[in-house]
């Protein structure tokens, strides 16, 4: 599938920690605020039509995602508050060796890796009128300088002198790049769910639980399911861990503390009702 090089797909984080909140002057509504100030009209400037990290309507959220990051000429990455559906994304676009333009705010501290060894820029996240024409113009000459410096690859495989995977070619009767992809997206999450997530959750015999798991013959009703799910922990600012169907009228959502049973009945509402689709919460403490 050949990249549209014009376009350049924006992995943020979609909602703010209900922890950061009092620290961002946008509050819940920060990471819009940043999209619509800094990064649309930045990425604009620099040549390119920004694609939103969200989509509106569409049937499969995650086959929408691994397009963009395969065929996308360009990513802009935020990786403000360490998210973990950003640190993902990014790392499926930097398997593929594509260029990756790498953003985070002055908040956020600590990253889970060197960041000092890649190019990096660091924006201010007061979104405020008297300063957002000079943060617009540093982003978009990191925008350039990443693309010129890029080549078209991405800068991780040439720093560490490692030579990239070939890409996936689908023979006559095989799957498409992009089936492949998303099979290979959803591999890596059903080991995220089975084997990562319980390693962390359990502190003592008695607080094992069952992991999470994703079922690959689940039906409409549970996808479906699924996407309301996502869309109400955004709205209510939400760290979805993971949601994923088990047995044929259940799903199960792990999220981040604290517990919050207000958040809890409102999705079973939601979703008994809607979907006929039976919902059981697990509470990661924050």
């Amino acid at each position: 599938m050949a990249a549209d090089k014009k376009r350049c797909f924006i992995i943020m984080p979609i909602s703010t920690p209900k922890a950061m909140e009092e620290k961002y002057s946008g509050g819940a509504e920060h990471f819009d605020h940043v999209y619509e100030c800094l990064f649309e009209p930045s990425v604009k400037e620099a040549g390119y039509t920004p694609i939103p990290p969200t989509f509106g309507g569409s049937v499969n959220i995650q086959a929408s995602i691994v397009k963009n990051l395969e065929t996308a000429g360009l990513v802009l990455c935020d990786m403000s508050c360490l998210n973990p559906n950003v640190f993902f994304e990014w790392g499926i676009r930097t398997s593929l060796n594509k260029p990756v333009c790498i953003v985070k705010d002055e908040l956020t501290k600590g990253a889970p890796f060197d960041m000092s060894t890649l190019h990096h820029h660091t924006y201010s996240s007061g979104v405020e009128l008297w300063n957002i024409e000079d943060e617009r113009k540093k982003l978009m000459k990191h925008i350039q300088a990443t693309i010129e410096k890029s080549s078209g690859v991405n800068e991780l495989w040439s720093h560490f002198e490692v030579t990239a995977a070939q890409p996936f070619k689908a023979q006559e009767g095989e799957q498409s790049e992009l089936a492949y992809l998303a099979m290979q997206m959803e591999s890596l999450q059903r080991k995220f769910d089975s084997v990562i997530v319980p390693n962390r959750m359990v502190q003592d015999e008695a607080s094992v639980r069952r992991p999470l798991r994703h079922d690959m013959k689940r039906t409409e009703g549970q996808d479906r399911a699924m996407l309301c799910v996502e869309d109400i922990s955004r709205e209510r600012g939400k760290m979805l861990i993971t949601v994923a169907p088990h047995q044929t009228d259940h799903i199960r959502v792990l999220y981040a503390g604290p517990a919050d049973g207000t958040y809890e009945k409102e999705v079973r509402d939601v979703v008994e009702g809607a979907f006929g689709v039976r919902v059981e919460f697990e509470c990661m403490d924050a």
